[in-house]
């Protein structure tokens, strides 16, 4: 009788210490959240800047083995909080070394305008960037060229060519100090 009570203790406190070690292992949502933040912004900026990381690179960095660190990616695929991966490409070598900030209003506001306007500006291959604005301005547009000459040239023939424009504020980056990946 002893025994065998012993044998029933030992079962249930073996189940209750493997259930108290799973909880331990599975993640609060606060550290679930924590996890898919730090995995997120592992996979967004690529080690030494020149590469991907591998699965277990990334479970290395965040501290899981490479069956739930891919389980977490992939969840985070799905939830769409990676969105996708890209190619960081030098603008330089590409001749776009000439990048400019521009602010801009345009004249009126009505849906046909503004539309009219954003599809334009839209498919300009160097508008890399619009933004619509709350407030003033009524646009940010960032715009990559090869040099002075070429944004005077497109500045004048395609976007003050547009009808819509009222100003034109823009801005030349003198040196790139800090870029989000």
């Amino acid at each position: 009788m002893c025994v065998a009570s012993g044998v029933s203790i030992t079962r249930r406190t073996s189940r209750s210490t493997r259930r108290q070690h799973l909880e331990q292992l599975a993640p609060t949502a606060e550290q679930d959240l924590a996890a898919a933040v730090a995995v997120s912004q592992l996979v967004e900026q690529p080690a030494c800047g020149i590469r991907r990381l591998t699965n277990q690179d990334l479970a290395a960095q965040v501290g899981l083995t490479p069956a739930p660190c891919l389980r977490r990616v992939r969840q985070l695929e799905a939830d769409g909080v990676i969105t996708g991966y890209a190619a960081i490409v030098d603008p330089a070598a590409m001749g776009r070394g000439c990048e400019v900030m521009i602010h801009a209003d345009l004249q009126a506001k009505d849906l046909a305008t503004v539309e009219a306007f954003e599809d334009r500006l839209a498919a300009m291959d160097e508008a890399t960037e619009l933004r619509r604005m709350f407030g003033l301005p009524d646009y940010f547009i960032r715009v990559q060229v090869a040099d002075a000459a070429a944004y005077e040239h497109w500045l004048t023939t395609q976007l003050l060519g547009n009808p819509a424009i009222l100003r034109v504020d823009s801005r030349i980056t003198m040196k790139l100090l800090k870029l989000r990946r």
